[in-house]
């Protein structure tokens, strides 16, 4: 009676178990629906053989062999939380810089130093460095504003301020025009201003239905979080249905309307400065489209990717050597991550410049995917997904990842690729963002513009 009872206290935790694991698995959307009720019907005639053999011994084994697949699938799932849950905000960072050779220290400030910042930052953030300065310094502080964040450096050259307030988003673009500015300043200060950001999503069903995703690509030292320019802007159209996907380049000094400054003309490199919401508005109106998801990463991050999946086989159109000795050939070349990164960066090696570039982002872009999707990859999911868990920020959510695995799974696609960028003309012209001065753009051809809205209409079909 006693040994009866046992058994029937075992065969019900036996039923929780088995309970438990089936909810968690069809819950979880990386594996396609088919393998789910394959993986259901085995566990459930596995769970009445232990019932007909009334064994205690297979009843504990039954339940260990239930809850060991159920905590890999709920450390599946937390790890995706994890990583497609959104951050809901953004971060502007603003430096106080001097020069090195101006012995000034934090300390030593006083109501008669002067500060220079630009009249291009905002309302809202000249009230943040106010309120900012007036918690830290006991007295009214000397502010003269420049025309742009070029001319606050060039007033610290000069010797018109002994501070300079400038938005730390803008930093390379202020080395660009002045090479030694590393070397010729020190940062003194810096505060930082948390912005909410509201994703502007376009979700849709995209184990079925056609979407397209923004790859922007940023490389900054500090979280994905700080505000930063967009230097890599490439539109993934991704269609399930016939298995393609369409990149399409727009080179980051293209000089495009900005939606978020009253259509105010820039290069749209300089669109990240003020979020991530700027770019894809920007880039909508553009190319006159609907962009549904975003994927912001640090290129440098992404790259190391490539140290969990294994060395990636990449086409380039042409033979180069960069300055730091690395060797390209014409036609595939097996790249590890430290080579691959050289390669997404190097622009100086050709004629057409950023455009090719961009083409060769794309090249590497492709690589990866195809690793990824390769059989011998899908087994590493979690350390791939691990690896990358401090690399991106994207508005595409956890479930929406989960069943596009589900979809490659279940079809084992043979994603083919078609290569597209948008075409122009070189100029100098005032931006925007740095007012005052003449910047090297990118004048977009009309023609082009119309060419790839056609090919993304088409892609998306």
């Amino acid at each position: 009676m006693k040994k009866t009872k046992r058994i029937a206290k075992f065969r019900i935790l036996s039923l929780v178990a088995l309970g438990i694991f089936l909810v968690t698995l069809f819950m979880n959307d990386i594996l396609p629906l088919r393998y789910e009720l394959i993986i259901a019907i085995i566990s459930l005639l596995i769970f009445a053989f232990v019932l007909y053999k009334r064994s205690r011994v297979l009843n504990i084994a039954f339940i260990i062999l239930m809850l060991i697949p159920t905590v890999g699938l709920f450390y599946s799932q937390s790890v995706f939380n994890r990583i497609f849950n959104n951050e809901q905000f953004e971060t502007e960072k603003i430096s106080f810089v001097k020069r090195t050779t101006n012995n000034l220290t934090i300390e030593s400030i006083t109501a008669n130093t002067i500060f220079g910042l630009s009249a291009g930052f905002d309302e809202d953030n000249q009230l943040h460095i106010n309120t900012k300065m007036k918690e830290r310094f006991n007295f009214e502080s000397t502010l003269v504003t420049s025309e742009s964040d070029l001319a606050t450096i060039q007033g610290l050259y000069d010797e018109i301020y002994e501070i300079g307030i400038i938005d730390n988003a803008v930093i390379e673009t202020i080395t660009e025009s002045y090479p030694s500015f590393q070397l010729d300043f020190d940062v003194l200060w810096s505060i930082e201003r948390v912005v909410e950001r509201v994703d502007i999503v376009k979700e849709v069903e995209v184990n079925k239905n056609s979407f397209i995703v923004l790859i922007s690509g940023i490389d900054i030292n500090g979280p994905l979080t700080l505000r930063s320019r967009s230097d890599v802007n490439i539109l993934a159209a991704i269609n399930p249905d016939d298995g393609t996907i369409t990149l399409v380049s727009i080179p980051r000094d293209m000089f495009v309307p900005f939606a978020c400054k009253d259509d105010a003309l820039d290069k749209l490199t300089h669109s990240g400065i003020y979020g991530v919401n700027c770019t894809v508005k920007t880039i909508e109106n553009f190319l006159d489209i609907d962009i549904n998801y975003y994927v912001r990463l640090n290129f440098t991050s992404f790259i190391k990717i490539i140290d969990v999946i294994g060395n990636i086989d990449v086409y380039s159109k042409y033979a180069f050597t960069t300055e730091n000795g690395y060797i390209y050939k014409s036609g595939m070349n097996t790249l590890n991550s430290q080579k691959a990164l050289t390669f997404a960066r190097e622009r100086h090696a050709f004629e057409e410049g950023d455009v090719q570039r961009g083409l060769n982002q794309q090249e590497v872009i492709k690589a990866v995917i195809r690793k990824l999707i390769s059989p011998s990859t899908i087994t590493k999911i979690d350390k791939i997904v691990n690896s990358i868990a401090k690399s991106i920020d994207t508005n595409m959510d956890s479930e929406s990842v989960q069943k596009l695995i589900a979809l490659q799974l279940d079809k084992g696609i043979d994603w083919q690729f078609n290569s597209y960028f948008v075409a122009g003309t070189e100029a100098m012209r005032e931006t925007f963002s740095i007012p005052g001065m003449e910047l090297f753009v990118v004048i977009p051809s009309q023609d082009s513009v119309n060419e790839v809205k056609r090919i993304i209409e088409s892609a998306l079909k």
